[in-house]
């Protein structure tokens, strides 16, 4: 609740008219660059998954170990947050990869165009200074990231080739991507 100290009820709705004018404002832009980059096999797969509508909200490029992507946000009308992420490889205009955030149930559901695979986290990793993964604003993390880090998975744990002590013990390094980037690894026993 937003809380004005003096001024007059005009001046409060001219502030709210604003605010209201700027965030119209900010995704339509969202809009017109998303709409560069989505193509009509994503909007078609985004009608079914979406029926209730959608928007595009903020939109970010990344450079993988796979290609060059731009990953767009997609917004849910009915709660106006941020459901869902859609990734169009930028050379060929193909939607490669889509994510479901469900923060009720905790759960990502992935598909992959490439493959046809979906897949359902919902042990969901936390990033190495301990925040969920439905916490973290995602385009901005990717926004932020080490380069040399999108060497990961689109989503989800990959494990590396085992290596052993002289003892015998055998681990591996398993990481935890989400779009690429390695969010967490760790040494597991292979």
């Amino acid at each position: 609740m937003l809380l004005f100290l003096g001024g007059s009820k005009e001046s409060q709705q001219d502030f709210e008219q604003s605010n209201l004018n700027d965030a119209v404002f900010e995704n339509l832009e969202n809009n017109n660059q998303a709409a560069r980059f989505v193509n009509d096999q994503a909007i078609t797969f985004l009608n079914e998954y979406y029926t209730e509508g959608y928007a595009y909200g903020a939109l970010v490029e990344i450079d993988s170990n796979e290609g060059v992507y731009t990953i767009v946000e997609i917004l849910v009308e009915s709660n106006s947050s941020i459901n869902g992420y859609i990734t169009i490889d930028q050379e060929s205009g193909d939607l490669n990869y889509f994510a479901d955030v469900d923060r009720e149930n905790e759960t990502i559901y992935t598909h992959n165009f490439l493959t046809d695979e979906y897949f359902t986290f919902s042990d969901l990793e936390t990033n190495e200074n301990g925040e969920s993964i439905l916490d973290i604003d995602i385009i901005d993390f990717v926004s932020n990231y080490d380069p040399s880090s999108a060497e990961g998975k689109f989503w989800g744990t990959s494990c590396g080739d085992a290596w052993s002590f002289p003892n015998g013990q055998t681990y591996k390094t398993c990481c935890y991507s989400i779009f690429w980037i390695n969010v967490k690894c760790k040494i597991v026993p292979a």
